[in-house]
């Protein structure tokens, strides 16, 4: 099979197969399989249709000739889902959280340094906005962690210069 990202469209590409994974209510995820392609039961009480509380983002994959399975845009995939997180309001973004809990997790003084808090910014950068979401967690991570006094000082000149929404 030759494979020309030019042609594919965002479409219904009917498949053979799925990947299917669940989550109970509480639980974590379950490693999920491929199941034949089939339709999707949703409850009437879901609040994706009660509230408009959901968001899905679907990922295409394919088998080249060679095996390999080649995903369809996954950067702009991410993007997507992540934008509309955002746009979802989370009380926190975890990638933030995440970010700053590696910057310190066995490294150093356990302390943000300037070069951790820079990459925290590249992230928020990266959506050309700054969002509550991203401020109420860029300030729990300033009231919870320790940074250093150059980190500290980019926190403050940094965050000054940024627009409002």
């Amino acid at each position: 099979m030759s494979l020309d990202f030019g042609e594919l469209t965002f479409s219904l590409t009917q498949t053979r197969s799925m990947y299917r994974a669940r989550c109970e209510l509480g639980g974590e995820w379950q490693p999920g399989e491929l199941q034949p392609f089939q339709n999707l039961e949703l409850s009437p009480a879901a609040c994706v249709l009660n509230y408009g509380q959901g968001l899905f983002e679907g990922l295409k994959a394919y088998r080249a000739n060679d095996g390999r399975i080649l995903l369809f845009r996954p950067a702009m995939n991410a993007a997507r889902l992540r934008n509309g997180c955002r746009r979802r309001m989370k009380p926190l973004d975890l990638e933030l959280l995440c970010a700053a809990e590696g910057a310190v997790a066995g490294h150093g003084d356990g302390r943000v340094s300037r070069d951790d808090l820079q990459e925290i910014i590249v992230i928020i950068r990266g959506t050309g906005w700054f969002s509550p979401v991203e401020k109420a967690t860029l300030d729990l991570i300033h009231r919870n962690y320790r940074f250093t006094s150059a980190a500290e000082k980019l926190y403050h000149t940094e965050l000054s210069n940024w627009p409002k929404n």
